[in-house]
């Protein structure tokens, strides 16, 4: 990571690791002062994110927090299912992403 982050040709990070690696992670790009498009969930708790926020704002570096799952099929073929009323009154949601094989 830290060879990464010196590499003066890397020009933006994104970050797509398991949410418990992201302060770490982000704090590292914001210290390299290299714009950070962080996965979501953007940390663990409300602390861990305000801390990641303020260092990114202090130091005048982009971050960005990525909702890449409002763009799958499976998120678009719910909304319309919920907004078209096709399967009743929204109650409550369980989600689960699973990987298709191949």
């Amino acid at each position: 990571v830290d060879a990464l982050l010196s590499d003066e040709e890397i020009d933006a990070v994104y970050v797509a690791t398991p949410p418990g690696t992201h302060l770490e992670l982000a704090l590292k790009v914001c210290a390299a002062k290299k714009p950070c498009l962080l996965e979501k969930p953007m940390a663990r708790n409300y602390a861990e994110s305000k801390q990641i926020a303020d260092a990114f704002k202090a130091a005048g570096v982009p971050l960005f927090v990525a909702y890449s799952s409002r763009t799958f099929a499976r998120t678009a073929k719910v909304k319309q299912l919920l907004d078209s009323k096709a399967i009743g009154d929204l109650t409550a949601v369980t989600s689960r992403f699973t990987s298709s094989p191949g």
